[in-house]
């Protein structure tokens, strides 16, 4: 997954719509040293920050509660 072409808030959306698929907020090496936090679809690609934040505030989507730390969601999906 590339960091060079995030998704238009329009084809996230229409990834996410995708049986199976996530948002997902993952570590990733965006900054000097590493530990940069990115949003990604899987499958898709990379969302910005606004985008991913536009995704999550829909009353469609809701947390899994499947990250590591319990009470601090790490992935998103639509409600089906």
């Amino acid at each position: 997954m590339s960091n060079a072409n995030p998704l238009s808030h329009k084809a996230a959306l229409k990834a996410l719509g995708k049986t199976g698929a996530r948002l997902m907020l993952m570590h990733d090496n965006s900054k000097p040293g590493g530990g940069g936090m990115s949003y990604f679809i899987v499958p898709g690609g990379r969302v910005d920050e606004i985008v991913a934040k536009s995704l999550i505030a829909r009353p469609d989507v809701s947390e899994q509660n499947d990250g590591l730390f319990v009470g601090h969601p790490q992935t998103w999906q639509f409600v089906r």
